[in-house]
């Protein structure tokens, strides 16, 4: 095997990887837009503003929100490599 395959081989992994971690990231998002009824965006703007509580729900899904904008980057980078 060449070292070419190899490196393409070890990013088609990390691009599985990262496509599985998003689906597990939105869904989770789902239920919390479900719960609150509201989009992510509008939370994520009320939570960057103080507007929201300190509810532990509100921390996990600020911290679901970034790794999938993390995530959603990554793949972008992976996939034009």
């Amino acid at each position: 095997m060449t070292t070419n395959q190899i490196i393409h081989q070890a990013i088609e992994k990390e691009i599985s990887l990262g496509k599985y971690l998003l689906s597990g990231y939105s869904e989770k998002i789902k239920l919390f837009e479900k719960k609150y009824k509201i989009t992510t965006s509008v939370f994520v703007r009320s939570f960057e503003n103080g507007k929201t509580g300190d509810e532990q729900d509100f921390f996990e899904w600020l911290a679901l929100y970034k790794g999938k904008k993390h995530w959603e980057e990554k793949l972008s980078a992976l996939k034009a490599a």
